[in-house]
């Protein structure tokens, strides 16, 4: 999804807390991370580190292709990991995004082979 703010990038990525979940529990417990993930590869959610990556993963996602109502400005990209979905967590982690202050102008939801899954997480 793509979520807007004043300082989107530095924002979610606050909110998000580090990489791995076992240090987001330790050092930012009320983070998404510490909330809803398990370790560094099933910690409930991704956000683009930098604007360089945030523009590439924007592309991907939100290609010319797809119609979308996307701003491309002021925001970043936000993946909600297939683990807390399938863990009912997507509407909980949505709700926290929103009280946030962070507004969703494009969301989609992908059905992702495994490789082009494992591609994306190696490279993202």
């Amino acid at each position: 999804m793509e979520i807007v703010a004043d300082g989107a990038l530095s924002k979610w990525n606050d909110l998000i807390g580090p990489e791995n979940s076992v240090q987001a529990k330790i050092n930012a417990s009320s983070t998404l991370r510490a909330a809803y993930g398990t370790d560094s590869v099933k910690n409930a959610v991704h956000g683009s580190s930098n604007n360089q990556q945030k523009s590439a993963e924007m592309n991907l996602w939100f290609s010319r292709e797809c119609r979308t109502s996307a701003l491309f400005s002021n925001n970043t990209c936000a993946v909600i990991k297939p683990h807390a979905i399938q863990s009912g967590h997507a509407g909980q982690i949505i709700d926290i995004i929103l009280s946030e202050g962070f507004e969703i102008s494009a969301m989609q939801m992908f059905n992702l082979d495994r490789p082009t899954a494992e591609e994306f997480f190696e490279i993202y």
